[in-house]
């Protein structure tokens, strides 16, 4: 599912040639994609934002 969407924003942003954005979201995809690794967060963005609060309000 990531390994797609990156694939999808790679090819349109060599497909305009800004350089410089695809470095920076290149970047930026790494380093959430380490953090999410690192944290094993398997959950989706709203599941992990659901959790968060549930916990908050719980």
């Amino acid at each position: 599912m990531h390994d797609f969407a990156f694939v999808v924003i790679e090819i349109a942003l060599q497909h305009r040639a800004l350089f410089f954005i695809r470095q920076s979201l290149t970047f930026n995809l790494t380093m959430i994609d380490e953090a999410l690794t690192s944290f094993q967060f398997v959950p989706t963005f709203a599941g992990v934002t659901f959790t968060y609060i549930h916990n908050f309000y719980s």
